[in-house]
């Protein structure tokens, strides 16, 4: 390769990397100012400062599904941010700052997704590279740099982008050992899948790509494997243990975690085989996910058998390893497309490879320039889509108007005394409909209704601390549910004055069809609230958001509206 063309490919690779850095930065602030997602700072940072309390973590469930390493980040974030604090400003006001949800947070975000997400579109390139050549990387490096999924949850202070990229690596690592032999390779496949399972836990079935790497790089012709299967086994659970060790402090803990991320996360599953591509476990808004699911089989299943049936076996393994990795992922981690980002990059690979195909087959019939630019057209028309929602994501998550806006959106409409209400579902359990009634005071619409303001709203309306304590069954932190009550009983006990639907909320409510609710009479309920709401309340206000996020649903292909009912009539 002459000197012009080596700098042109690292003129290309840095604009890539630097789109995909550019994107991820730009959509650091989604959501602001409302920092305080549920995912993130609810759970995480609570877990910042209880680092041997795995159980207490300030009554969070999720955060159990997140490993260690997630909390050290943070801690590591806040420590990062309690040094800068301490030079330029007093360290208390930076605590303050933090728990305001400013920029220690914002670097959180960047920490722990804009950089390792850049990251991986240099990981996937030197795959792609490695596996069919210079087209086939830069062309997998740009697909990652500009995949929608990616870039969204490039915008978390989560574990979702880093345990993807530590998946990535894994690849990685076992790639080189299957080309190259050589045993350190597959001790660092190994630190990084303890890495990635102590990230999320959800990972830990990627243990499965450097373990089908040795057994079809020697195909048990000699005991090499076996040599380097006790390889991968000791620095792997090694790392594992160094990664659980603040949990040492509670010996039991400490083996149950460790034991269940290698025995039951990695190599067990409760349903069968099938049972994780069927489209009926996915909620409606996320059946794309089934669809992955269907080519990830196909595509890995036709690589496992040119892989053993071939000469050319080492350009095909690649489309090997997602089929078992995918297989045995845990059936809470196909609910959502989100749970897929690990596999996210495996497609991204694909894809580059298919343009190295591409680029063989039109070699013939045309010189390279010409070539290198239609493949550039086609690869920019092929990512548009994904282009166009990552751009405009970036540029409006900036300036989102989410719900949580509305207080200040609205003096004239809604003052401090006013009592709000949003109609919505969420799961309650995977794959099963749940519907709330979140309710508060419009003056503390920034904050979840929590214990604090679950009193604050008693004391200033009566009605509802009478109604609460008659009903301690169905209150719980968050929400207040109307399954024992029907709908103008509700209205009139809580003393309503507004009431806010989102469209995301009342397409749901509308138009699943019954074949895809499980709990079908929690659905009805919901529905006849909805319809009393329609025909006793007035719409008082109507926004279109500029963010295509709102409330934490996910990114559905449009601008949802926000309705802004009154419903408490006497003042009409």
């Amino acid at each position: 390769m002459n000197t012009n063309s080596s700098k042109s490919i690292r003129r290309t690779l840095f604009i890539i990397l630097l789109l995909a850095f550019a994107l991820r930065l730009a959509g650091v602030w989604f959501g602001y100012p409302w920092l305080r997602h549920y995912d993130e700072v609810g759970e995480i940072i609570p877990c910042a400062f209880h680092l041997l309390d795995f159980h207490q973590s300030q009554g969070v469930a999720k955060i159990t599904h997140n490993g260690p390493l997630l909390k050290y980040f943070m801690a590591a974030v806040l420590g990062i941010w309690g040094l800068i604090g301490s030079i330029f400003t007093s360290l208390n006001s930076i605590v303050e700052n933090w728990k305001t949800t400013t920029s220690a947070y914002i670097l959180g975000r960047i920490l722990l997704g804009t950089l390792p997400g850049t990251a991986m579109v240099w990981i996937i390139y030197l795959i792609g590279k490695r596996l069919n050549g210079i087209i086939a990387g830069l062309s997998a490096a740009f697909i990652t740099a500009v995949a929608f999924k990616l870039v969204e949850f490039s915008h978390y202070a989560t574990s979702d982008i880093t345990a993807a990229f530590f998946v990535t690596c894994i690849l990685f690592f076992t790639l080189r050992h299957y080309h190259n032999g050589k045993i350190w390779d597959i001790r660092l496949a190994g630190i990084f899948w303890a890495a990635a399972a102590a990230a999320k836990l959800s990972t830990a079935p990627a243990l499965i790509i450097p373990f089908a790497g040795i057994l079809l790089k020697y195909r048990f012709k000699n005991f090499e494997w076996f040599k380097d299967l006790l390889n991968l086994a000791f620095f792997a659970i090694a790392s594992l243990l160094i990664f659980h060790l603040p949990y040492i402090a509670k010996p039991l803990e400490f083996i149950r975690l460790v034991l269940n991320t290698l025995l039951v996360q990695t190599f067990f599953f409760e349903k069968g085989f099938f049972w994780y591509f069927h489209p009926h476990i996915f909620p409606a808004n996320d059946a794309p996910a089934a669809g992955i699911g269907w080519i990830l089989l196909a595509v890995s299943l036709l690589g496992l058998i040119i892989s053993l049936f071939t000469k050319n076996h080492k350009k095909w393994i690649v489309l090997v390893f997602p089929l078992i990795f995918y297989l045995i992922l845990g059936k809470s981690q196909v609910k959502h497309t989100r749970y897929l980002l690990p596999m996210l990059p495996f497609l991204c690979l694909w894809g580059g490879i298919a343009f190295a195909w591409l680029d063989k087959i039109i070699a013939k019939f045309l010189p390279k320039n010409i070539r290198y630019i239609i493949i550039g057209i086609i690869l920019i028309l092929a990512a548009f889509p994904n282009i166009k929602h990552s751009i405009v994501f970036a540029l409006q998550a900036s300036n989102g108007n989410t719900l949580l806006e509305l207080s200040d959106a609205l003096p004239e409409i809604l003052d401090e005394k006013s009592t709000w209400a949003k109609l919505g579902s969420t799961p309650t359990k995977p794959g099963i409909p749940g519907q709330y009634l979140q309710i508060g005071l419009m003056g503390s619409a920034k904050e979840k209704l929590s214990r604090a303001a679950l009193r604050d709203l008693k004391s200033k309306i009566p009605n509802v601390n009478d109604w609460v304590e008659s009903h301690p069954e169905i209150v719980d932190t968050k929400t207040l549910s109307w399954t024992e009550l029907s709908p103008d009983s509700l209205f009139s006990t809580l003393n309503i004055d507004y009431i806010i639907i989102d469209e995301y909320q009342y397409r749901t409510l509308k138009e699943t069809p019954d074949n895809r609710i499980r709990h079908l009479d929690e659905f009805e309920k919901a529905r006849k609230v909805l319809k009393y709401i329609e025909e006793n309340g007035r719409i008082a206000a109507e926004f279109k958001p500029r963010c295509h996020q709102t409330w934490g649903e996910g990114f559905a292909g449009r601008q949802p509206a926000i309705w802004v009912y009154r419903f408490n009539t006497q003042d009409q």
